[in-house]
């Protein structure tokens, strides 16, 4: 259903596409810079360097008590846009069970992974992690967030989701399958992923056996998913329907990214 079944894949598909995603993010891969420029790690941009202003003179007014400063003021620093109060919102946070059968469990804390083929994306330079799962259905789904340093390292993180998909769909006797589409929307960047294993690699496989769709977004240095396994047969192309369920986890917490952004909110 997930990444789970990655001790299925040949040792040596495993170790090959392993160097080659390491590789993408030791050196960063091949992208140019980030459509938002990182901010600086208290979410808001560096300010430039303030102008000297010209020392005020003091003055006598007649009748006054005393000397009272004239001149120009000293220049105020530059006006923030204030970070929304509260922590960002999954869509499930908190939420009670799915309405179906009674196996369906509520939404709860989860570990923070994104599962692609038989491995996660790394999450490097991962700065706030957080997500939840439930059972839906006898499916496992799950959304979350992630908060990178820089929007470098967020941009890099959805570089290494696309290669692990080009490299698990490129054949070479691989139980593991993969589609991939781009995912519009109000952000920066985003993907829609569906990926599968067929029962064992060989000459001529059949289609592969179950199914998980991951959706992810990024918006400045954050990047916000939703996955979900399922029983289902990977077709040849993405999952759109798996796509239409999951993207209203995307579509609730991306306009709460701005906060990540250099622009602010």
């Amino acid at each position: 259903m997930g990444a789970g079944r990655g001790g299925v894949a040949r040792v040596a598909a495993v170790w090959g596409v392993g160097a080659a995603v390491a590789a993408v993010v030791a050196t960063g891969c091949t992208a140019g810079p980030a459509s938002d420029p990182a901010p600086t790690e208290s979410g808001s941009a560096a300010a430039a360097p303030e102008a000297v202003s010209p020392a005020p003179t003091r003055t006598t007014r007649p009748g006054s008590k005393g000397p009272e400063t004239t001149g120009p003021a000293s220049a105020r620093p530059a006006a923030t846009k204030p970070v929304p109060a509260g922590p960002v919102m999954l869509l499930h946070d908190g939420a009670p069970p799915e309405p179906g059968i009674e196996e369906n469990t509520p939404w709860q804390k989860a570990e923070v992974r994104v599962p692609i083929c038989w491995q996660d994306v790394p999450l490097t330079g991962a700065v706030e992690r957080r997500a939840v799962s439930a059972l839906v259905d006898m499916e496992r789904w799950t959304e979350g967030l992630v908060v990178f340093r820089t929007a470098d390292q967020a941009v890099r993180f959805m570089e290494v989701a696309r290669i692990s998909v080009t490299e698990c769909a490129a054949g070479d006797g691989s139980p593991w399958q993969g589609r991939m589409a781009e995912l519009p929307g109000v952000w920066g960047d985003g993907v829609a992923i569906s990926y599968g294993s067929s029962t064992s690699p060989s000459s001529t496989p059949g289609p592969p056996l179950g199914e998980t769709t991951v959706v992810v977004a990024r918006v400045g240095r954050a990047v916000t998913y939703a996955w979900r396994g399922s029983h289902g047969i990977l077709a040849s192309t993405v999952n759109a329907r798996g796509v239409t369920e999951l993207r209203p986890a995307l579509d609730h917490v991306a306009p709460q990214l701005c906060r990540y952004t250099r622009a602010g909110c």
